[in-house]
């Protein structure tokens, strides 16, 4: 639901990214993952959704997202690989973070849309 302004107030409701895949420098399947807004903005005005892998994938990852206006992001997370092509790409995208004591490493993206 939007506000006065272009930011919405309210976000609720499910994004479903399913059979996901990278297709340079090969050919890789990403699996499959869900993004969950469950209401009201916070004060702030920023919307927090939650996302986590879905049955099957060949990550395990959970963690939020963040938008904060006027047009910005911020996801944080945990992400464990279940393969060693899995664990290849984790180790990229944590750039070596050190995994904890189940093995799940951290990772953080932001950006502008």
């Amino acid at each position: 639901r939007l506000g006065e302004g272009p930011w919405p107030t309210h976000a609720r409701g499910k994004v479903r990214l399913t059979h996901f895949r990278m297709i340079a420098p090969q050919l890789t399947q990403l699996g499959s993952y869900e993004l969950v807004f469950d209401g009201a903005a916070r004060t702030d005005g920023a919307l927090v959704g939650t996302f986590r892998n879905l049955p099957g994938s060949p990550f395990g990852v959970d963690g939020t997202v963040t938008l904060t206006p006027p047009n910005n992001y911020v996801g944080e997370g945990m992400i464990v690989g279940y393969s060693a092509q899995a664990e290849s790409i984790v180790r990229q995208i944590t750039f070596g973070a050190r995994p904890d004591a189940s093995g799940r490493a951290p990772f953080t993206f932001e950006g502008t849309f």
